[in-house]
C-alpha cells in the first residue's frame, strides 16, 4: 500500500512539474519567437504576481513596436538611397547628353561608366540605353554597312545634305551619324567593292565547309562497311561465305577498294576449301553501292 501511494505521489509530481513556458529559458524563447502570445500565456497559465505580468506584457508590446519601427526605418532608408541613386543616374545621363551635343562621345561613355559604381540596377536603364546607342554610333562597320546598303536615291539626298532618315534612335547621335555618312560618302564605291569581296569569300568558305562535311560523311559511310580488324568488306565476306562449300574454312587475305564516285569497286582475296577439301586461293571482284547495301559480284577467279 505504501509503495502504491509512493508511486502515485511520484506520478503526481511529474504531472505537476512546471511546463516549459513557466521556466526562465522558455519565457525568453517565447519573448523572442512569440511576443504576441506571451501575454496570453502569462495571464492565463501562471499565478505570478500581477506586477510581474504587467511588466512582461509591456516588454512584449515594446518588443513588437521596436521591430515594427526598425522595419519602417530600414524601408525608409532603402527608399531614400534608391531615390538618391536615381537622381545621380539622371545627372549622369544629363551630363553625357551634353557631351554628345559637343560631339564628345568618348567623354560621354566615360561619364556613363560611373553608373557601374551604383548598387541599384533598376534605375540604370536610361544610362544603359544611351551607352548602347553611343556604341552603335561609334561602330566602325555601322556607317560603312549603311553606305553600302543605302539606295542610290537616298545616297543622292545624303550628298546634298537633305537625307532625313533616322538610323539611330537618338536625335543628336543620328545627326552626328548623318554627318559621318556624308563625310565618307566619296568612299561608298570602295566600301561596296569590299563588301562584295567579303561576301564572295564568305560564300567560298561556306561552300568549302559544305564540301568538307559531305566528304567526311561520305568517307564515314564507306569506311564503316569494312572491318577495322582485318580490312575485309563485311557484307561481301558474308556473301562469299554463303556461297562456299565449307564456310568455316574461309580465311580473309586482302581487300582493296576504289571509289568510283557513284559506287565502289571491291576486290577481296581469300583462302578456303574447295569441293575436294583442298585449300585454294580465290579472288572476288564486286560492284558495291556507296551505302554498302547492294553488292554485285562481277568477277571471280
Amino acid at each position: 500500500m505504501d509503495e502504491q501511494n509512493q508511486s502515485q505521489g511520484q506520478t503526481q509530481n511529474v504531472l505537476t512539474k512546471n511546463p516549459w513556458y513557466k521556466k526562465w529559458w522558455g519565457i525568453l524563447l517565447a519573448i523572442v519567437l512569440f511576443p504576441v502570445i506571451v501575454p496570453y500565456l502569462v495571464w492565463t497559465k501562471t499565478n505570478w504576481h500581477k506586477g510581474v505580468k504587467i511588466a512582461i506584457t509591456i516588454v512584449c508590446i515594446l518588443f513588437v513596436f521596436s521591430n515594427y519601427y526598425n522595419d519602417r526605418r530600414q524601408e525608409k532608408e532603402s527608399l531614400v538611397k534608391q531615390m538618391e541613386e536615381t537622381k545621380r543616374v539622371e545627372n549622369i545621363v544629363e551630363q553625357a547628353e551634353s557631351y554628345i551635343r559637343e560631339n564628345k562621345t568618348e567623354e560621354a561613355l566615360a561619364v556613363l561608366d560611373k553608373t557601374k559604381e551604383l548598387d541599384t540596377n533598376t534605375n540604370k536603364d536610361a544610362a544603359i540605353t544611351l551607352q548602347t546607342k553611343i556604341n552603335e554610333f561609334q561602330n566602325p562597320h555601322a556607317f560603312r554597312r549603311t553606305l553600302v546598303e543605302m539606295s542610290d536615291s537616298a545616297f543622292d539626298l545624303l550628298k546634298k545634305g537633305e537625307l532625313k532618315t533616322s538610323f539611330i534612335n537618338h536625335a543628336e547621335l543620328n545627326k552626328l551619324f548623318l554627318a559621318k555618312l556624308q563625310e565618307n560618302s566619296d568612299q561608298r564605291a570602295v566600301y561596296i567593292a569590299e563588301a562584295e569581296e567579303l561576301k564572295k569569300k564568305e560564300q567560298e568558305e561556306a561552300e568549302k565547309k559544305k564540301q568538307e562535311a559531305e566528304a567526311s560523311a561520305r568517307k564515314e559511310m564507306i569506311e564503316k562497311q569494312f572491318s577495322s580488324w582485318d580490312g575485309a568488306h563485311i557484307k561481301l565476306s558474308r556473301l562469299i561465305k554463303d556461297s562456299m562449300n565449307d564456310p568455316d574454312s574461309y580465311e580473309h587475305a586482302e581487300t582493296k577498294y576504289w571509289d568510283m564516285k557513284d559506287h565502289l569497286i571491291v576486290i577481296t582475296k581469300f583462302r578456303g576449301k574447295n569441293a575436294f577439301g583442298g585449300v585454294v586461293k580465290n579472288t572476288v571482284k564486286a560492284k558495291v553501292s556507296l551505302d554498302g547495301e547492294n553488292i554485285e559480284i562481277t568477277e571471280q577467279y
